[in-house]
């Protein structure tokens, strides 16, 4: 996971995907506007963050991480984007709360050019896809209490659903 989470937060300083208003400098006939909202300039601050599409997402995303880790995260680019946990997070849920918010971050380009965010059923399912191959992991490499250690406020999240 920490490779996944390195390479997305490297593509994302390095302006890997091509916003609106990346592909207007180098096209100038392309439109720069947000192909999500009416905002003149798709930046990718825009396009990741503060269009009114994905802080709808955001605020979904951060308020699910509360439900199952109980932890208020604040709603911050830092911390969504970046993984920059506050202090206050307990050590033992920081593995969770980083994969919660990986997955999050992981849809977004699989929804690049579309006007829509990414549900939040598409969020669960990528979730436990990750938690899948960490169980798989751990259960080889025989620390199977890591795994619980873990993932377990989801576990209960999901048997108290």
């Amino acid at each position: 996971m920490s490779t996944h989470t390195q390479e997305g937060n490297f593509k994302w300083l390095s302006r890997w995907h091509l916003t609106p208003s990346k592909i207007n400098t180098i096209f100038p006939n392309a439109s720069a506007q947000c192909w999500r909202c009416p905002h003149p300039r798709g930046t990718p601050s825009h396009i990741w963050w503060s269009c009114p599409v994905m802080c709808t997402y955001w605020s979904k995303i951060i308020k699910m991480i509360h439900t199952i880790t109980n932890i208020q995260l604040p709603q911050s680019p830092e911390t969504a984007l970046f993984l920059h946990l506050p202090p206050s997070v307990p050590k033992n849920m920081r593995s969770l709360t980083t994969h919660l918010l990986t997955a999050a971050n992981a849809l977004i380009p699989s929804h690049w050019k579309k006007p829509e965010a990414p549900t939040i059923r598409a969020w669960i399912n990528k979730v436990d896809t990750i938690r899948l191959l960490e169980e798989i992991h751990y259960s080889r490499s025989h620390s199977y209490s890591t795994y619980e250690r873990t993932w377990g406020p989801r576990l209960h999240f999901l048997k108290a659903d």
